[in-house]
Parts: structure tokens; C-alpha cells; sequence
């Protein structure tokens, strides 16, 4: 294959950039401790800067295809690979592509990806807090099903990916990051159509924790805008699996900034509530905790949620939940990755409850980030890379 020398450039600066289902502003992360050395891979597998390279059919391991360029940091490695000691932790973030760790700016990716040309491409979003990982292993198992549910082969095992996010959380020297990780189907030769035999492309990246709505409304409450754009079929793409495919929820979210409205719910075929643009939704009334059931990502945020509800003795149900049931709730939030548990403060211009936080949702969310700042369902990154 000829390789064309078009290139579309991923990084930069976090200037309000979309980051994925979780977008919005850039929270500020803490710094940690210097990043660890290399791990070693598997007997018999070739390393890059500490990671495995990926497994090919027979056992053998091939570096992946070089359709994504990118120029070699020297100041993020020391002798053999390790992170540089004399350049400092990278804050800004770190990406991993192409079987290396680079700084944001200088990863690159081609414009006939069909990740970008046909929206071919699932990812995951996780990310840390105070240092530990969150229920990293339910994110990958997640990821797994939907490179499974689209038919992309992701070519590093699951141990492999934990120790490739834990090297980017690392590498950045950075205790509150935001990690996501993606697999598109590659870069098919020119003229063909046919999605069978590309090599997929994995790329995964660490930056500062984000806040989708900022940190403020996040913590203190945002308005939602039920929109009248219909949220795709899960009969036509599948919620359950974490998708490029957003032109609904990009054109709800726009309608909700036209009403002055911080983002947008979306309804789906059936009339029910669905989802917003990367946020489970819930409402409150007479005490019980209630989240649409069908046509949405079942959110790993969303699971903490009901574990929560469950142990606090909080009714909790997945249904069918009408639009109006936004209006009619004594409290609504939602839940993210990037934001946690959210206060949701009104909704089409009006008011939910008093304006704040409810009584169920402010516990919920008190308990969520205290929990998670002393490492619940966590694991520190230097702990799977010392294995």
C-alpha cells in the first residue's frame, strides 16, 4: 500500500475540545508522584517503551502498520525506554498510537481512516481520582464488547490495554486524569470499500480530568433541554456499544445551546427517554430513583449509582421514563465518567425542585466522590505495571 501523506492532526491544546461521549471544559488534575519505569511484556513478545507489542495470528507479535505518524519524544525516555527523569511528567497528557507514547501535539492520524470516513470506530472513557483507577476493569470489559458488537478486532489482550492506560495515567505524572480509549477498523487501500482484513488502529490517551460541564455545574447543577432531535435505534446502532456515530446528539446538543440550556436529553423511537450526549439521566420522585432502561449505554457510572442506592436502603429501578417525567420529578441528575454524579437544576427553562442539589441526589454524590478519593473499586496505575 502507497502511504499518502495526508494527516489530520488529533492533539493540541485542551481548548474546549470534544473529547468523546464525555466533552467539555478541562478540569484541573492534581500532580502525583514521577512515573514509574517500563513494565515488562509477556515472554517472547517485543516491547515498546514498556508495552507489549501486539499479538499476531501463530503468537507472533508485529508492530501495528504505520498509517498513524508521529515523531519520537526523546525527553519522555530515559535508558531503554523509561520515562525521561530530566524532562519532568508530561501534564499536559500523554498518547499512545502506533505502539508509542507521545505528547498530544505530535500525534497524528490519517484523514482515510475509516474511523473518521465511515464513523467505524468504538471507544471507552475511564478515568482516576486521588490516584486510583475506577472500576478500570468493567470499562475494558465494556470496550471488549463493543470492538465485539462492531466486529473490530482490538489487538491487544485485556491485561495488555490495563497496562497500556495505566503507562499514559503514569507518564503524566497526573492523580485526576481522563483516559479513553478507541479502536477504528484502519486504513483501507485506495478505491476499497470492502471493511474486511484492515488492520485496526488502538489508540489510547491521558489528559487532566474533565468536567463536561465544567466542574462548577457539575458539582452544583446544569439545565438540560429535552430535544425534539430522536435518538438513533438501537435496532439501527446499538447504544449498548460506545460508538462515533453522534449526529443526533450533536444536533440535540446544539438545539439545547439555541434554548440556553447547558446540554440536551434526548428521547428515542418509542417516545421514552433515552440519554444525552454522554450522560445517563434520573429522576427522582417520593424518594425512588428511576433511569431509562433501553436505547442507552449502560453507564459503568450508572452502575456505581444503583450500587449506591442499593447499600443507602434508595429505591432504585430501570424502566420506561416519559419526557414529562422531568418536569413532574421532585430531583433530577445525571451520571459520567467525566463529572460524576451531576445535579440537574432545570429543565426546559424550568425550575427543577428549588433550584440545588435534591436531599437523595447531594448523598448520592456526597458518597460517590468521597468513595472515590479513598479508592473505591480502584487500583493505583504503579500497581498493574509493577505485575
Amino acid at each position: 500500500m502507497v502511504e499518502i501523506g495526508f494527516h489530520h492532526r488529533i492533539g493540541g491544546r485542551h481548548d474546549d475540545r470534544d473529547l468523546g461521549a464525555e466533552s467539555g471544559d478541562i478540569g484541573h488534575g492534581g500532580r502525583g508522584a514521577s512515573s514509574s519505569g517500563p513494565a515488562s511484556g509477556r515472554a517472547g513478545s517485543r516491547t515498546i517503551a514498556g508495552t507489549p507489542a501486539p499479538r499476531q495470528p501463530g503468537g507472533l507479535a508485529e508492530k501495528p502498520p504505520m498509517h498513524y505518524h508521529s515523531r519520537r519524544i526523546d525527553r519522555l525516555r530515559g535508558p531503554e525506554g523509561a520515562p525521561s527523569t530530566g524532562g519532568g511528567p508530561m501534564s499536559d497528557g500523554i498518547v499512545f498510537i502506533d505502539g508509542e507514547y507521545m505528547a498530544p501535539e505530535d500525534a497524528t492520524m490519517s484523514i482515510f481512516d475509516v474511523g473518521f470516513v465511515w464513523g467505524d470506530c468504538v471507544y471507552d472513557v475511564t478515568s482516576t481520582w486521588n490516584g486510583w483507577f475506577f472500576m478500570l476493569d468493567e470499562h475494558l470489559e465494556r470496550f471488549q464488547r463493543s470492538c465485539e458488537g462492531f466486529r473490530l478486532e482490538n489487538p491487544y489482550s485485556f491485561e495488555e490495554m490495563r497496562r497500556i492506560c495505566a503507562e499514559c495515567v503514569e507518564r503524566t505524572g497526573l492523580t485526576n486524569t481522563y483516559v479513553k480509549m478507541q479502536v477504528s477498523r484502519g486504513v483501507p487501500p485506495p478505491g476499497v470499500r470492502d471493511p474486511r482484513g484492515l488492520k485496526p488502529i488502538v489508540l489510547v490517551y491521558a489528559v487532566p480530568y474533565v468536567w463536561i460541564w465544567g466542574e462548577e455545574k457539575c458539582r452544583d447543577g446544569a439545565t438540560l433541554y429535552v430535544s425534539g432531535v430522536e435518538r438513533v435505534s438501537s435496532k439501527a446502532i446499538d447504544q449498548r456499544f460506545k460508538n462515533y456515530n453522534r449526529a443526533d446528539l450533536v444536533q440535540a446538543r446544539l438545539e439545547a445551546y439555541d434554548n440556553d440550556c447547558d446540554d440536551a436529553i434526548l428521547a428515542g423511537p418509542d417516545g421514552f427517554l433515552s440519554e444525552g450526549p454522554g450522560f445517563n439521566v434520573f429522576v427522582v420522585k417520593d424518594g425512588k430513583v428511576a433511569s431509562p432502561d433501553y436505547n442507552v449505554l449502560e453507564g459503568i457510572t450508572r452502575r456505581s449509582v444503583r450500587e449506591i442506592c442499593e447499600r443507602e436502603g434508595i429505591p432504585y429501578e430501570l424502566r420506561k421514563v416519559r419526557p414529562e417525567e422531568l418536569e413532574e420529578a421532585s430531583e433530577v441528575f445525571t451520571s459520567t465518567t467525566a463529572g460524576g454524579v451531576m445535579p440537574i437544576t432545570g429543565v426546559n427553562g424550568k425550575t427543577i425542585g428549588n433550584g440545588h442539589a435534591g436531599i437523595v441526589t447531594s448523598r448520592i454524590q456526597s458518597i460517590y466522590w468521597s468513595e472515590r478519593a479513598a479508592g473505591w473499586h480502584g487500583v493505583k496505575p504503579a500497581d498493574i505495571l509493577a505485575n
